[in-house]
Parts: structure tokens; sequence; C-alpha cells
């Protein structure tokens, strides 16, 4: 059974004459890396937000989309708007917090995802301390450090 899939989507903004998504079919199966590409205005991160029932935009919606898994984490363009704590280890932190694990199982789960993203000599910064690829990096670990069974990313493209 695949994570999500949409068929024949469509969406539009209110008072917009365009539509921002036009019959998209999009099937993701556990396990895939999937790479949503386009120009700017394309409809990507929307695309990504209609799959977040939590940050769904408003505006009219047609076709299917289907999910089925418990837990999908965004990543928005601007990772500034995304994070909740002050430093490293307690943005990673603090999904897990919300998800009732141990302290234990909190400390390894960090310590895992360190490693994985490359963090470790940074856990203890400032956020606000971090160059724009290191928060993008933090942004994502704190999402993979979850459990989290999709994540998105929307990022602009560069020319």
């Amino acid at each position: 059974m695949a994570l999500f899939e949409t068929k024949n989507l469509t969406f539009s903004y209110p008072l917009s004459d365009k539509a921002a998504l036009k019959n998209v079919d999009l099937k993701v199966e556990q396990g895939e890396f999937i790479l949503v590409m386009g120009k700017s205005g394309s409809g990507k991160s929307t695309l990504l937000r209609l799959l977040k029932k939590e940050i769904t935009p408003v505006g009219k919606i047609g076709g299917e989309i289907n999910i089925n898994c418990d837990s999908i984490g965004f990543v928005g363009q601007n990772p500034e708007t995304s994070f909740v704590c002050d430093n490293v280890r307690s943005e990673l932190a603090f999904a897990l917090e919300n998800e009732k694990y141990s302290n234990d199982e909190i400390t390894v789960r960090i310590g895992e995802t360190a490693s994985f993203f490359n963090l470790n000599n940074i856990l203890d910064k400032k956020i606000d301390e971090l160059s724009g690829g290191e928060k993008a990096t933090v942004c994502i670990a704190s999402k993979k450090a979850s459990t989290i069974h999709v994540s998105g990313l929307a990022r602009k493209a560069r020319d």
C-alpha cells in the first residue's frame, strides 16, 4: 500500500485565475525517495502542503488525496520559520518529547541523528548562530529524529 497517493489532483487558491496544480498523479511507496522539481511558482510547495492536513492551504481542491501514514514532516523554503527552540539539541529533542519518548531514548535518537547528519560539533549552538545550510540541515534532521514516515522539503530551485 502506498504511503500517499494523489489522483487527478487539482488545486486553485482563492481569487486566482490559474490552477496551482492541475491533474497531478503521484504515488509514493514505503522506502522510496521522490524528488519533485519545477520552476518557482510551479506548485511544489502547494503539493507538499496539501499532503499535510495541518498546513493545507485554503482553496478549491479537486481529485483525490489518499494518505496512509500517521505522520508527515514538512520543511518549508525558509528554515527560520520552522524552529521552536533556541538551540540545536533542544530542536532535535522537541518532537521526541512530544511523542513521549523516555529521556534515554531521546538521548540515543539525538546521538544517532547528530551522527547521521554530521551535527555533533553544533549540537549546543544557538540556532541564530548557524549558517543557512546548517539551519536547513537541522530542520531536516529534526523531522528525521522523530517517527515521521514521510518528509517533504520545499526548496527554491537555483537558476
